[in-house]
């Protein structure tokens, strides 16, 4: 999921639906992403890296993590 934020920023979710853990790359390319962002876990309060070309993630089996992206 994906939602522009009226700060200039950009929140997306992503879900596994899955029983298993699940490796995934958040693409840039698919958000139409140009420059890099920092990604930011909203129910962590942290930083976990930079989406350039992609983010690598982690899911357990039906997690969700909601993140902010900001240039």
């Amino acid at each position: 999921y994906l939602k522009h934020l009226s700060n200039g920023a950009m929140a997306v979710a992503v879900l596994n639906t899955t029983g298993s853990e699940k490796k995934f790359d958040l693409k840039a390319s698919l958000l139409g992403l140009k420059d890099a962002c920092i990604a930011h876990d909203v129910w962590k309060h942290a930083d976990i890296g930079t989406l350039k070309d992609k983010l690598p993630l982690t899911l357990q089996s039906h997690e969700t993590i909601v993140l902010t992206l900001n240039k």
